[in-house]
């Protein structure tokens, strides 16, 4: 739904996907806080490394850059 809404106002396929992958996982990630904080979830804030979540990130990115082209 992000992604589509993004897409429409800022016209570019690819800054639409980093923006909304951007700000899913910081909504998600301000969510585990709050749960972490009020102890209502155990562990710990990021169990996948930031790197590799990073590189993810661009890899769906690049392949809906790839996509749009053809």
């Amino acid at each position: 739904w992000l992604f589509f809404f993004l897409s429409e106002k800022i016209k570019n396929k690819f800054g639409s996907m980093i923006l909304s992958i951007g700000l899913s996982k910081l909504a998600y990630y301000v969510f585990k806080f709050g749960l972490l904080s009020v102890v209502l979830l155990e562990g710990s804030l990021i169990s996948t490394p930031l790197v590799i979540q990073f590189i993810m990130m661009f890899i769906f990115s690049g392949y809906i850059f790839l996509i749009e082209k053809k």
